[in-house]
């Protein structure tokens, strides 16, 4: 007798049985299940690209030099080419509010040094921005440092975030830190802000990906079920092969952690 005509006349004849050592094993599984450690993924590699995210992060660590320490990007964004909005990142608005992010960037936990080129404008004018977008430029043309703050086209300017040792296991609360400040600032008009660097990249490329990842296993499991529904017209005969996928996918990740 095959060993199908055997599992098949064991199930017949003793399925109470058959069904207690299936739940044990699937508790074993499941057990096994939570005990499954996940690793950091490397977001770069799945992403398809011209994502914008990760345009970002890699024209940032191409422009400035990458670094494990946060960074918030501030970017010039007219909303029309003759408005009266900031057209050069050195503009007094826009250093102002640049500085007042460097302040109260060092106040988000897991901060060690906060640095930015409103900082080097204001060593070199007794702790104050000018008022002129001319006087700026002076002192920034001057100083050897800015190239590291202020990109070459004047579009784009950092504040860089050094973070302590404790950093890269809070990466999430710092990203929603700073997330809450950059949006509870009020910023000048035609400015774009976003978050860089790599301690937060996994946070940030999480969240982008989060909702679409949900929608798609909503639809599909949605569409499965509608399937088997039209098919078999019968609840019942719906829900036995759902839970066939549900065991089948516990029994796989449990082994898995073997």
């Amino acid at each position: 007798m095959g060993l199908i005509n055997q599992y098949a006349e064991l199930v017949t004849n003793k399925p109470v049985l058959v069904l207690i050592i299936a739940l044990v094993f699937t508790g074993a599984m499941l057990y096994s299940v939570t005990k499954l450690q996940m690793i950091n993924i490397d977001y770069e590699d799945i992403l398809p690209e011209g994502n914008e995210v990760i345009d970002a992060f890699d024209f940032v660590e191409n422009e400035f030099g990458g670094s494990g320490s946060a960074i918030i990007v501030i970017e010039i964004d007219p909303s029309s080419a003759n408005s009266n909005e900031p057209s050069d990142i050195r503009d007094p608005r826009v250093m102002r509010y640049i500085d007042i992010l460097t302040q109260q960037s060092q106040y988000v936990d897991y901060v060690n040094r906060v640095s930015s080129a409103s900082q080097l404008i204001k060593a070199s004018n007794q702790g104050y921005i000018p008022n002129s977008l001319k006087s700026i430029k002076n002192i920034l043309n001057n100083n050897p440092f800015s190239n590291q703050y202020i990109s070459n086209d004047y579009s784009m300017s950092l504040i860089k975030i050094n973070l302590d040792e404790d950093a890269s296991d809070n990466a999430e609360e710092i990203e929603k830190q700073l997330s809450e400040l950059i949006d509870k600032t009020e910023r000048p008009a035609g400015i774009k802000v976003q978050l860089a660097g790599e301690t937060l990249k996994q946070p940030i490329l999480q969240r982008e990906t989060e909702n679409d990842m949900n929608k798609t296993s909503l639809f599909s499991i949605i569409g499965i079920v509608l399937i088997l529904f039209i098919l078999f017209r019968s609840i019942k005969n719906t829900l036995l092969p759902l839970m066939t996928i549900l065991f089948g996918v516990i029994w796989a990740l449990g082994f898995t952690n073997f």
